[in-house]
C-alpha cells in the first residue's frame, strides 16, 4: 500500500551525493517559489540513512532551531507515523539523496521564514532504503532521474 508520507521539510537534511545544488540553480528556483511552494513540483528522494550509513535522531538541539509551526508539524508527523505503523521513521531526520536544489531554494527563502503555516510544507517524497546491498540500485535510480 502506498502512503503520502508528510515529512516536514524541517526534518530533512541536504546531502549532495547525486549532484551539487549550484547557487545559480537555487536562486532561480527561489524566484519560482515567490508566490508559494508548488505542490508536486518535484519529488524528493530521501532516506533516514546518510550515504555513510549513519542516522540522525531528532533531538532538542534540532527542535530548538525550529519555529512553533515546524514544531507542530513535527508532532503531527510523529502521530502520523504511529497511526500508520511506520515506527522505523519515528524521531529521525531524513537525508535528501535527490532534490537538494528545491530543498535549499524553499527552506532558505525569506517567505518561508516569515510566512504562516502554508509556507511550512511537506513536499512529495520517495523514501529509499539505503542499506549497503541496495546502494547500487539507488545510485542507478538517481542516475536515471538526472539524465
Amino acid at each position: 500500500m502506498k502512503y503520502h508520507v508528510p515529512i516536514p521539510l524541517c526534518q530533512m537534511i541536504g546531502m549532495e551525493v547525486i549532484r551539487p545544488a549550484l547557487d545559480n540553480d537555487v536562486a532561480i528556483l527561489s524566484r519560482s517559489f515567490f508566490n508559494g511552494y508548488i505542490p508536486g513540483f518535484a519529488s524528493f528522494y530521501v532516506s533516514v540513512d546518510h550515504e555513510e550509513g549513519y542516522t540522525i535522531d531528532v533531538n532538542d538541539d534540532i527542535v530548538n532551531q525550529w519555529d512553533e509551526i515546524w514544531k507542530q508539524k513535527n508532532e503531527e508527523f510523529e502521530a502520523y507515523l504511529t497511526k500508520h505503523g511506520l515506527h522505523a521513521f519515528k524521531n529521525k531526520m531524513f537525508h535528501i539523496w535527490d532534490g537538494n536544489r528545491c530543498f535549499k531554494a524553499w527552506y532558505n527563502t525569506k517567505e518561508m521564514k516569515l510566512g504562516g503555516v502554508e509556507y511550512h510544507i511537506s513536499p512529495t517524497v520517495i523514501i529509499l532504503d539505503e542499506r549497503k546491498e541496495n546502494h547500487s540500485v539507488i545510485t542507478c535510480l538517481c542516475d536515471d532521474i538526472n539524465m
